[in-house]
């Protein structure tokens, strides 16, 4: 099965590797950059969106 990737919006690291199926809304640090983000997937429609925190 595939995953879906979700990278930092600001270094470009990797955050967290996502089933494609299901929702989640999961607060992530960058082991990068050190900032905290909010991975929020949409189970109906799959959408991924990273907001920071």
């Amino acid at each position: 099965m595939a995953m879906i990737v979700v990278e930092c919006p600001d270094c470009g690291r990797v955050l967290m590797r996502l089933a494609p199926i299901g929702g989640t809304n999961q607060t992530k640090t960058c082991s990068g950059c050190k900032n905290h983000f909010r991975v929020i997937k949409d189970a109906r429609t799959g959408n991924v969106t990273v907001q920071r925190d």
